[in-house]
């Protein structure tokens, strides 16, 4: 084996590389842990924690740790599975410990900052009204002694309340010391209102908490925006500068005094003349209690009496109690919304999940759906109320008439108007209108109408027919309702012939072309086609139309016109005309009648289990399913022929959708696979053959 020469080893020179630290791992930085349950809910995660929270996935093996930082804090969430099966939640913040702020600099831990004492902090920032308020109340000692959060208003705020009231000055013995008692009193409440004991920092407050004051009966609600720049609230007032930090405490300004609510939103109401007709509104609507709730919050935009003009409280007295609760739910939004928060333009959800939206113009006017908020921010213990001039307007508040005409349906509407039904469309409650479109009654044949007009009872039955019971919501692939028209039922199935395509819904196959309207009584459809009651089975309707004799003739003669009578099932009939058979020659055609078998296994091969619409075939077939199978088991192979004309089985279908009571029917102008008649073994089908 060969040697190889020795090599002098590189002595390669060394680098120490400086240890990266992160700041929160340096000096003067505060470390707090909590320990949370496994499911983490909103209930025991400590409010000044929640926006800092980071997402953690419950999908996790034995220890997962997901952290959040900012330029202030740094937070960590560990989950830890236990022996037991069970989880354990570990969150740990990092902040700097009060008196102590980000090094400048950038390196790792906090610096240390002069603080003086709050009362000498406030004096420094020029709050010199609050300075005196401290002082005539008697709560300098308290400032100099305890740790307090103070929401600090702005010196004009405070004008009229600190300075003396000349002639009171003037005054001696009892009277002068009974207003300066009373007016001590009066300071002292209100600085009190305006502190909360131990360190709140602005990054601290999380939106929709709520925090006791200093003063026991007084609470503060912190709401946080962006409308995009993150505005604060306490009391739905503007934080306008936070964090002046002081020895003892933090103090952040605000714009005004903040109010201290006493009463809940539904209290506001009630306790005030002015809403009268807006109390008995919400009491017929059951929502009093509801707006009583300590537990919730909620933003009221509350119309005063005037607002509400003599045809709609006409029209209130005389509406049922659900277009009542709609109308009441579109003014109320399910969280706090602060005037001040309300940017040039946005939008909100409100109980009954419709936008409102909220404007600001260049006059510094407020709007809610065009309808202005002439007194904002009435702060409650849950919520806030502002006052508007007009009752906001909502289609789920509606007649059914009001909507027909607002959806310009006026065909339909014309209709109504002739059978004199519009009252009784505009008092069911709890039901589903499919409501055809202008075009959909233009295209009718004009014999159709004249004949509708010229018979009311024919006409009331039909538009009955397109109300149906209930107002569940369409997801189900088949569902039947029953129809205002006695002893009718209407089917709704909802198709998709893609795998991510939204569903066709069909409605006794016409299709719902807008869907989910809702209204005051119920929800409304807008379909393509007139509906006609089908009051007969798929048999009985052949029977009815002379073009469909030798069908008819064959299902009595196999037997299968049984169960193509049969109420209880479903089916679709491709049903050739007289024509047809013709087309067939005079030979085969009684080969056929002779032949039972023969004639049982064609007529099998024209039946399609369930009810299948013209535009169910046309969407499967665009999705790329290019064969439907029949009762027989055959293959009947889709395809599109001469400017678009759907073929099955290589018949033209020359007219679809003839609705039965048990079924559809479509009319084909040939046999299907009519090839295979002649070229069938064992007395059945094979193979696929297209009628050229």
């Amino acid at each position: 084996m060969p040697e190889f020469p020795y090599i002098m080893p590189i002595a390669w020179p060394t680098f120490q590389m400086p240890e990266f630290k992160n700041w929160y791992d340096g000096e003067n930085v505060c470390k707090e842990e909590k320990v949370l349950n496994s499911q983490l809910p909103d209930d025991v995660i400590p409010d000044d924690w929640k926006d800092d929270m980071p997402n953690v996935s419950t999908d996790f093996s034995h220890e997962q740790e997901t952290c959040k930082g900012t330029d202030k804090k740094y937070v960590c969430v560990k989950r830890i599975m236990g022996n037991n099966g069970e989880a354990q939640i570990k969150a740990t913040k990092y902040e700097c410990c009060h008196g102590f702020v980000r090094d400048p600099t950038g390196a790792p831990g906090c610096v240390e900052i002069d603080l003086k004492n709050l009362l000498p902090t406030l004096r420094n920032m020029g709050a010199v009204k609050l300075v005196s308020v401290v002082e005539k109340a008697g709560m300098t000692e308290s400032l100099h002694s305890f740790n307090y959060t103070i929401f600090c208003p702005e010196n004009s705020a405070l004008e009229n309340l600190v300075d003396e009231d000349n002639q009171a000055e003037n005054e001696i013995g009892i009277k002068f010391e009974r207003h300066r008692m009373k007016k001590k009193r009066m300071l002292h409440n209100l600085l009190t209102n305006h502190l909360i004991p131990g360190f709140y920092k602005l990054d601290d407050f999380s939106d929709g908490q709520v925090i006791a004051a200093e003063n026991s009966n007084s609470k503060i609600r912190i709401n946080i925006y962006f409308t995009p720049e993150k505005i604060a609230t306490a009391n739905c007032v503007p934080i306008l500068t936070g964090d002046h930090f002081a020895r003892n405490g933090i103090i952040h300004t605000v714009e005004k005094v903040l109010p201290i609510p006493t009463r809940t939103v539904a209290d506001i109401i009630a306790g005030d003349v002015q809403f009268s007709v807006l109390k008995r509104m919400l009491s017929r609507a059951g929502l009093v209690q509801a707006l009583r709730n300590p537990n919730k919050t909620f933003t009221i935009f509350a119309p005063t009496d005037s607002a509400f003009s003599y045809p709609y409280l006409e029209r209130e007295t005389n509406t049922n109690e659900r277009c009542t609760v709609s109308v009441m739910k579109h003014h109320i939004i399910d969280h706090t919304i602060c005037s001040s928060a309300i940017p040039q333009f946005a939008k909100s959800l409100n109980m009954i999940g419709e936008l409102l939206s909220l404007s600001r113009d260049e006059y510094n006017k407020l709007y809610v759906d065009d309808v202005q908020i002439v007194v904002r921010d009435l702060v409650a213990t849950n919520g806030v109320v502002h006052i508007i001039d007009g009752v906001l307007s909502t289609r789920q508040a509606k007649s059914a008439s009001e909507v027909l005409e607002e959806y310009g349906l006026n065909e339909f509407l014309s209709l109504l108007e002739a059978a004199n039904l519009k009252k009784l469309y505009d008092s069911f409650e709890n039901v589903t209108f499919f409501i055809p479109s202008n075009e959909a009654i233009r295209a009718l044949p004009a014999g159709l109408i004249e004949s509708l007009m010229s018979n009311i009872n024919s006409l009331f039955s039909v538009l009955l027919y397109h109300v149906a019971d209930g107002t569940a919501q369409i997801k189900l692939p088949e569902q039947i309702f029953n129809s205002k028209l006695q002893n009718t039922s209407i089917k709704v199935q909802v198709h998709s012939s893609y795998p991510h395509a939204a569903p066709q819904v069909l409605v006794q196959c016409a299709l719902v072309l807008s869907p989910g309207n809702k209204m005051c009584g119920g929800n409304l459809h807008v379909i393509n086609k007139l509906l006609l009651p089908p009051k007969m089975s798929i048999v009985e309707v052949l029977e009815g139309l002379e073009e469909f004799s030798t069908i008819v003739l064959l299902l009595r003669a196999t037997g299968l016109d049984r169960r193509l009578k049969n109420p209880d099932s479903q089916h679709t009939l491709l049903a050739p005309t007289d024509d047809a058979f013709h087309q067939m020659g005079q030979e085969t055609l009684f080969r056929i009648l002779e032949d039972l078998e023969l004639a049982t296994d064609l007529v099998r091969m024209h039946i399609l289990s369930g009810t299948a619409c013209c535009s169910q075939l046309k969407g499967d077939l665009l999705a790329g399913r290019q064969q439907i199978r029949a009762v027989d088991g055959s293959l009947l192979k889709l395809d599109h022929h001469r400017a678009g004309v759907m073929r099955i089985g290589g018949a033209h279908i020359v007219d679809c959708d003839i609705m039965a009571s048990n079924g559809v029917i479509h009319m084909v102008d040939a046999i299907v696979r009519q090839e295979d008649l002649v070229m069938r073994t064992g007395g059945h089908m094979d193979g696929f053959l297209i009628r050229l």
